[in-house]
């Protein structure tokens, strides 16, 4: 996506809350990307889990099974997708510095503002789909281990 256009500002205005938009804008960057960290850490800790599920559900593994199984592998299919590499956008700062350097210095704060503003709305976007991948597969977890349940109680009561 293309940087977005300032809205026109008479650069001889004071703009007295551009520096606290510009600090939270920063801010909020910095929260997502421990956000990021964060959901790398829970979806391993699921992959194990699932992982760990498969392997107790192939080793009692029998046609009843098979249901559980799938869920559990499908589970660590979607952890699997969150640890594709993931491409927040960043600064090209060759073409900052070449496009702002004589540019007046309210409109640069504008428009590096406007940028980071951007670039933390694209990576909110991509966390809430990765958080949503993770929640899906915390639900197929469960509805394996339901089913693995299930299964040993047919089972049990087949005997």
């Amino acid at each position: 996506t293309g940087t977005p256009r300032c809205d026109h500002v008479s650069m001889v205005e004071p703009l007295p809350a551009l520096e606290l938009i510009a600090e939270t804008i920063r801010h909020e960057r910095d929260l997502l990307f421990r956000h990021a960290d964060s959901l790398d850490t829970k979806a391993g800790v699921v992959l194990g889990a699932g992982a760990a599920g498969v392997a107790l559900i192939a080793g009692n593994f029998s046609t009843w099974m098979t249901p559980a199984l799938a869920m559990a592998l499908l589970s660590n299919l979607v952890c699997l997708s969150l640890f594709r590499p993931t491409r927040f956008p960043i600064w090209k700062v060759r073409g900052l510095r070449d496009r702002l350097l004589r540019s007046d210095l309210v409109f640069a704060r504008i428009r590096i503002a406007d940028t980071e503003l951007a670039m933390t709305e694209q990576a909110s976007h991509t966390l809430t789909a990765s958080a949503r991948r993770l929640a899906w597969a915390v639900w197929l977890l469960y509805a394996a281990g339901l089913l693995a349940a299930g299964s040993s109680l047919v089972e049990y009561w087949r005997r």
